[in-house]
């Protein structure tokens, strides 16, 4: 009979959750590798949140804000950031806009009017990307996201 190892598991030790056919999928390969950094650091937070989750009933709702993608330290709670986006912040908020229009997260509330954080939840619209029936809805988007939207239909006419 043989005996199986058993390891220990570490109170500091985290990991993220991605199932395959995400992986497989036509929208995350058109990620860059940046962009599928982010979508690991936001899957990371879904099971082991550095701040408060907005809705403790459901594990889907999500937010990543400055404190959290960049080096700062939060403090209230004294941790610090994961120091993905130091350099240039605006790249944080082209990189998340791309997790959207390939359908892996939605925003669902949007706070750029109020001041306030923007909320996200993860999509299961990455199945459909690349169908003619794939479709990104303006209240699933950041306002800088329905702006830049609105940007290229103008060019067009």
């Amino acid at each position: 009979m043989v005996k199986r190892k058993t390891y220990k598991k570490s109170n500091n030790d985290t990991f993220a959750r991605v199932q395959s056919k995400i992986l497989e999928s036509e929208a995350f390969k058109s990620l860059t590798p940046r962009q599928q950094v982010l979508y690991f650091y936001c899957k990371n937070e879904e099971y082991h949140p550095k701040r408060y989750k907005p809705d403790k009933e459901d594990l889907t709702k999500f937010y990543f804000n400055e404190l959290i993608w960049s080096d700062k330290t939060d403090p209230t709670t004294g941790r610090q950031g994961y120091g993905l986006y130091n350099a240039n912040k605006y790249q944080f908020y082209r990189d998340m806009d791309a997790l959207i229009e390939k359908g892996l997260i939605r925003c669902i509330a949007c706070g750029a009017n109020n001041k306030e954080r923007n909320i996200y939840q993860y999509s299961d619209k990455w199945q459909k990307y690349g169908k003619p029936d794939f479709e990104i809805l303006p209240t699933e988007m950041t306002k800088s996201l329905v702006n830049k939207r609105n940007k290229k239909r103008k060019v067009k006419s």
